[in-house]
């Protein structure tokens, strides 16, 4: 064989094996193309059918949680939101359910209600301040529940506040219990202003009856049988003109009581207790009577064991009954001076801020600060009598020199400004400008046009006050006895 044909044969072989090789990576390039389309294909369609929202408008426009929903493009390639019916809550974050995340993103926004105890001297923009809220919020606040309580929107020392903070730490809402069982909520923002809504509380009124022997003091024996302070001083009130509680009881006195027993149905609690309807003491042989009773008319008075009404003299004690510190007397030592000069009034020992009220209906003469007298206030009870109230720590802002007070007005606080050691109340009483004991004195009356009280009706009260009495009287012979 010539050299020539071998080498022609060997560049034929050559020339096929480029053109197997070409081919080999001709459709090896078309492999991956086709692989590469598909894989983008693919993630095109993942990341279009992963796009999904939580939430839906319902008809009423209200945001609610939906099981899910798929953006989509439609045939005129606006955006539209389609509700899935078949697909389940998406995963969140760290295998989180969806709803968990919007529960959490909601708690984000609207953090956990926090609960405020009031404390002695605690403002609500003192309070609003601990929480990062605006004094402006605190204000508008103040406003609403000024509008919609009057004076019970007045913080009360123990209540406990309910209050919630938006992102940016405004108050936007708060619930407060009110001393009647009625539940304040208020909602709003310090810019746009607070709406008050009160839950109103569905009242059962019962008729109770407690009643007890008095053995050291009627304020211990109240307490034996769990006769409330409120009560108590209602109590005192109804017989304070005919019988001085501190000097005229004695060991073995009885006492019987009946008020309404309020309680708040939708929650079983004890409501601050109603009016009593009847009271009794039996002090040293003597039935002593005061009976409830409503007219004709709507109006409400009290009567005597006579069938005479009570309820217009004096009331005995300026402050809910207290302890007295200090005696009327003509010679005592004073702490302050360091000398013997007479004590004109009597001291009642309270704290700081106890509230003070006139014992009478009258007209201010007196209301400033007036030297050893501290704040002060006197009060002109008719042509004869006077009273004077020193030491004060506040006086209320509507008593004025001139203004007209009524029997039982809070006139001020109780306070230790002027020659004071310690909180109390000097209370004077004037008798035509002469200074008398208050607890000696005979209290005066004030003029009331009242019919008598039917004599059926007062011997059907008379009646059933003797009957507990009795009963009382017997339970202690046998407890004795026993």
């Amino acid at each position: 064989m010539s050299k020539l044909p071998l080498r022609l044969m060997n560049s034929v072989l050559s020339a096929k094996r480029l053109t197997l090789l070409f081919g080999a990576l001709l459709v090896f390039q078309v492999i991956v193309v086709a692989a590469t389309l598909s894989l983008s294909t693919k993630s095109l369609i993942v990341a279009k059918s992963s796009i999904a929202t939580p939430f839906f408008l319902g008809r009423s426009g209200d945001v609610s949680v939906s099981q899910g929903a798929d953006l989509s493009l439609d045939d005129s390639d606006e955006l539209a939101i389609l509700p899935d019916e078949t697909s389940a809550i998406t995963s969140g974050p760290q295998g989180t359910s969806l709803e968990t995340s919007i529960e959490s993103s909601v708690e984000a926004l609207n953090p956990a209600r926090q609960a405020l105890l009031v404390r002695s001297g605690d403002t609500l923009a003192q309070l609003f301040s601990q929480l990062g809220g605006s004094h402006l919020s605190a204000l508008r606040a103040h406003e609403a529940m000024r509008k919609s309580l009057g004076s019970a929107s007045a913080l009360r020392i123990g209540e406990s506040l309910e209050i919630e903070l938006s992102a940016t730490s405004e108050v936007v809402f708060l619930r407060r219990a009110l001393p009647d069982g009625r539940v304040m909520t208020l909602t709003g923002a310090a810019e746009s202003g607070y709406t008050v809504d009160i839950l109103e509380v569905l009242v059962e009124e019962q008729p109770k009856t407690l009643s007890g022997v008095i053995s050291s003091s009627l304020s211990s024996a109240a307490k034996e049988v769990g006769l409330s302070a409120i009560v108590v001083d209602e109590f005192v009130d109804l017989f304070s003109n005919r019988i001085e509680f501190r000097r005229d009881l004695q060991s073995g006195d009885t006492f019987s009581v009946t008020f309404l027993e309020r309680t708040n149905q939708r929650t079983g609690e004890l409501l601050r207790p109603g009016s009593i309807t009847s009271a009794s003491l039996n002090t040293g042989g003597k039935l002593l009577v005061a009976v409830r009773h409503t007219n004709e008319k709507g109006e409400i008075h009290y009567f005597d064991e006579q069938g005479n009404p009570l309820g217009n003299y004096f009331l005995r004690y300026p402050l809910k009954f207290s302890r007295i510190s200090s005696t009327f007397s003509y010679a005592r030592f004073h702490p302050v001076l360091k000398r013997t000069r007479p004590h004109n009034g009597v001291d009642f020992a309270a704290p700081i801020g106890t509230p003070v009220r006139a014992v009478g209906d009258g007209i201010v003469r007196i209301a400033s600060y007036n030297g050893g007298a501290g704040n002060m206030v006197k009060i002109s009870h008719g042509d004869r009598w006077s009273t004077a109230y020193l030491h004060l720590h506040t006086i209320s802002r509507d008593v004025r020199p001139g203004m007209r007070v009524t029997r039982g007005q809070v006139i001020g606080s109780v306070g230790t400004t002027g020659l004071s050691t310690g909180p109390h109340l000097h209370f004077s009483l004037y008798d035509r400008e002469r200074y008398v004991d208050p607890m000696k004195t005979s209290l005066p009356a004030m003029n009331e046009k009242v019919a008598p009280l039917s004599r059926e009706y007062l011997l059907a009260a008379l009646e059933a006050v003797r009957v507990e009495h009795q009963r009382v009287a017997s339970t202690m012979s046998h407890s004795h006895t026993g």
